[in-house]
């Protein structure tokens, strides 16, 4: 097993429990297919594209919450 194979397990794990009690997150494997879908060897941009998906949900949360 490569040691950057066994960093990236572990960065799995923080990732879903740092993020997963986030609405968007609860009860779907949406954080898992992010960070699988992370073509860096080091998975570097899981983070910022989880966080960017939280990002995108809360305006459009509160844009159609205006909208009615």
């Amino acid at each position: 097993m490569k040691f950057s194979t066994l960093l990236n397990e572990g960065k799995k794990e923080n990732l879903i429990s740092k993020y997963g009690d986030e609405p968007i997150y609860k009860d779907n494997d949406l954080i898992s297919k992010i960070i699988d879908s992370d073509p860096s060897s080091t998975k570097k941009y899981s983070e910022w594209t989880i966080k960017q998906v939280i990002e995108f949900m809360k305006i459009n949360f509160s844009f159609a919450e205006n909208a009615e």
